[in-house]
Parts: C-alpha cells; structure tokens; sequence
C-alpha cells in the first residue's frame, strides 16, 4: 500500500521562512505493524492526520520513517529504517511508513539527510584499488565519512543490521592519503580534507608494520567496536573482506 504527499512548487510559509519542496512518496510496511523504535523515536502529539503526519516527515530531511497511530492520531517521527536487529517495543494500531527512494532499486540503503545511498559488499579479500573499481560500477565511490551524520548513520546501520556479528569486523572506506605530496594528505574520496573534530576516534599514523615500507600510499579502513568504532590506516595494498560504496543522489 502506497500513500504520497506531492508538493510542485508550494510554498509553506512559516513567519518569513519559505521551504520548496518536490515530491515525496512514502510506503506502508506490513512487515512492523504494531511496533514502535525504542530508542531515537520523536513524537510529533496527537490529533494530527495520516496525511500531516507525513508532511511533518517531508519536512524533516532528517525523518525517512514515520509512524503513525490511527484511533489516537499520535505521530511519531524516525531518523532511520527499520532493520533486523533493530530494538522494538509493542504499541498496537501503528502502522509504519517509509520514504521511497532511487537506492530501492540498487538494493542500497538510503541515508536521506546526506543525500547518499550506500551498501557493504563483501565475501572475498579485496585490497581498496579493487573495492574503489568496484564502486565505480555503481556509479559511486567508496563511502566517504566526512560528516558525523554519514559517521552515525552507518554506525546505526551496521549495529541494527547485523548485531553482535560485525564486531571486529575490517572495512575499506574512502580515505587514503595517495593525492598528496609525500603522501601526507588525508583526504576522502569525495575531495574533503579528514578533519580532527569528528566523532569517531582516528588512528591514522601513515605506517602499517606488517606492511613497510608501503609504496602505493595508505588507505582507510573502518574497525567495529563492541560499544564504539574507530578508523585505523593500513597499507593499499592490504586486503579486507568488506567494504562499503557509496552514491550520491539528490535530497
């Protein structure tokens, strides 16, 4: 079951704010009905339609879920997908909706505020000049972590999808320092300098020891943690049994 809200060329005035906004489609999923996030769920209060609780999601580039209770009209607002592993509680007659988007199609998973589609790929050792070839097929790159929103929602996405099993786990990411003279720049594959104030801890020292000296440069690589993960460099040549592409396409 599908229901849309279609805004070409509205404007919604909000004392001197004017927001345009294109169309935004959403669809029923029957697989979770009944059931509501534990945690990071944003409610919007009562007496509101299914129709404005979806306008309120439209709005929000943050929102790609919402919930919505019919007999009490309550709406609720989520920044994430429903995934496997996802923690969630009963609350009987919510029905959930969930913003369509071009990444469905490429069986991507869609982080809507930054304006990207991504996925993890893996089964083999691939070193990071295989993984950014095989990116480029998709028409991406490898995923670059440059914003602590692109940090989170993967985090989110790793933990709710796969649990317990990914703790450990290796992947290859965006960043290396092979663009720059002597090979000292950090930088991700989108162009953007690493920058020290991001969330994550950041170990990158230039030097793999089971690897030295390493001609090609360093690349990247994305360590999960039990409670927290962090970013290490090995040597390019290194392989990995993951990594994770990433596309770009329009809010």
């Amino acid at each position: 079951m599908k229901f849309w809200t279609i805004f070409l060329w509205i404007s919604l005035i909000f004392g001197t704010m004017q927001t345009n906004l294109k169309s935004t489609y959403f669809e029923m999923n029957t697989h979770y009905k009944d059931l509501l996030p534990i945690s990071e769920l944003r409610s919007m209060g009562s007496q509101r339609t299914l129709g404005a609780c979806g306008l309120l999601c439209a709005l929000d580039e943050f929102c790609q879920t919402f919930f919505f209770k019919t007999q009490e009209k309550k709406c609720f607002l989520y920044k994430y997908s429903i995934w496997q592993h996802t923690e969630l509680k009963q609350e009987i007659g919510v029905n959930m909706y969930e913003i369509t988007s071009p990444c469905t199609g490429l069986g991507f998973v869609h982080n809507r505020a930054s304006g990207l589609c991504f996925q993890i790929f893996g089964g083999q050792n691939w070193t990071s000049t295989w993984a950014i070839t095989s990116c480029k097929q998709f028409g991406g790159s490898l995923i670059s972590l440059d914003t602590d929103q692109k940090i989170g929602f993967v985090d989110t996405f790793i933990r709710n999808r796969y649990g317990s099993s990914f703790q450990g786990k290796i992947l290859l990411i965006g960043l290396n320092n092979t663009q720059g003279p002597g090979k000292y720049t950090w930088k991700w594959s989108n162009g953007v300098k690493l920058s020290p104030n991001l969330s994550i801890p950041f170990y990158v020292n230039n030097y793999d020891g089971l690897m030295h000296p390493c001609a090609v440069g360093h690349c990247g690589v994305l360590h999960v943690g039990k409670l927290t993960n962090s970013v290490y460099d090995n040597c390019c040549l290194k392989a990995s049994s993951l990594y994770i592409c990433s596309k770009d396409i329009e809010k």
